[in-house]
């Protein structure tokens, strides 16, 4: 998503979902949310299922 796009859903939305793919091999999904949100409030971490998982948690 461009700063742009960003900037219009802003405007009539609360939140948006903002994601960028890495590649962590020596992370995990918390260990990475922990250091990107710095304990700030109203962060939060979505979780999904993978490998032929059934249900995702969001």
């Amino acid at each position: 998503m461009l700063l742009e796009e960003f900037r219009i859903h802003a405007l009539t939305n609360n939140v948006i979902p903002v994601f960028r793919k890495v590649l962590a091999d020596g992370e995990t999904p918390l260990g990475i949310y922990k250091k990107l949100a710095k304990n700030q409030p109203g962060t939060f971490l979505l979780e999904s299922a993978e490998h032929g998982g059934l249900w995702s948690r969001y």
